[in-house]
């Protein structure tokens, strides 16, 4: 499945790009003689830091995401490696992010992505606080579409949620794109891959339980999204994060009339079908 593309599996659940391959992508220039690179970050996350980058012949904007090379005293080239195989096997595909080239120094690591124009859906959330079922429905739809396509490979993304959908164009309509494969992993048979990631609100039951993970922990968070998406709210949300744990782990799940009274049944079966503590009750995103 992944030695086609110079992709090989090196255990835990990560990836490895074989020499010839990463060589391709790797330009040994420096990154700031080829492009403009804005000093303040569009996006950061713990170990992370996104800027936008101009290219000084072309003019192209892209996203130059900046990952260090070393994380609590440890070399981190091995997850690095493994988020470059990741976006090398996705390649093409119109719902998730492109990777156009590397960049390395001693501290950093450059991924030159495709810059989708319209920003996160969390930016949108915070404007528009939840969307119509019919923009919901869309983004659900794109969403799937991606997940299918990280799932038919058997790669699970683990970190699905509004600040990693970003936005093809300013609209909705306009198509969505998945980023973010941070801390994505290969799971499938003889692969057992157990793993505390995750944004709080989003995580499934056996993250917190620490059992092993599958395709069908993605399901759980398309569930969470699904419910931010048309209410605006988190539907575990708790004033602290044992709190909201708890309420995953009991699957706490309710449909309040002022949040979900114009919301269809077929949505709100959507969620449930998703939101199941077992993975083998879930839906699929197939």
């Amino acid at each position: 499945m992944f030695t086609e593309k110079g992709i090989f599996p090196i255990g835990d659940g990560l990836l490895d790009v074989d020499a010839e391959r990463f060589n391709g992508l790797l330009v040994s220039h420096d990154i700031n003689e080829i492009y403009e690179v804005e000093q303040t970050p569009f996006a950061r996350g713990k170990f992370a830091a996104v800027r936008r980058a101009i290219h000084k012949n072309t003019g192209s904007h892209f996203a130059a995401k900046f990952l260090k090379r070393r994380r609590r005293a440890q070399s981190s080239d091995k997850e690095i490696k493994h988020e470059i195989a990741v976006l090398i096997l996705c390649e093409g595909e119109e719902n998730i992010v492109n990777l156009n080239a590397v960049h390395e120094t001693r501290s950093d690591t450059a991924l030159l992505l495709e810059l989708a124009t319209g920003g996160e859906l969390q930016t949108i959330l915070d404007n528009e606080e939840c969307l119509t079922e019919a923009q919901a429905r869309h983004c659900m739809r794109e969403v799937l579409k991606a997940l299918k396509f990280l799932h038919d490979r058997s790669i699970a993304h683990l970190d699905l949620k509004p600040q990693n959908i970003l936005l093809a164009g300013e609209r909705i309509e306009d198509g969505l794109k998945l980023c973010d494969f941070g801390i994505s992993r290969v799971v499938c048979e003889g692969i057992n891959v157990r793993e505390m990631a995750g944004t709080p609100d989003y995580v499934a039951p056996e993250v917190l339980q620490y059992e092993p993970l599958s395709l069908l922990t993605d399901i759980w968070s398309v569930g969470v999204l699904t419910y931010v998406l048309l209410s605006g709210f988190s539907p575990f949300g708790g004033n602290t994060k044992q709190e909201t744990f708890l309420n995953i782990s009991q699957c706490a799940l309710t449909f309040p009339d002022n949040l979900f009274g114009g919301v269809s049944p077929v949505a709100i079966d959507f969620i449930r079908r998703a939101l199941r503590i077992k993975p083998n009750d879930r839906m699929s995103a197939v």
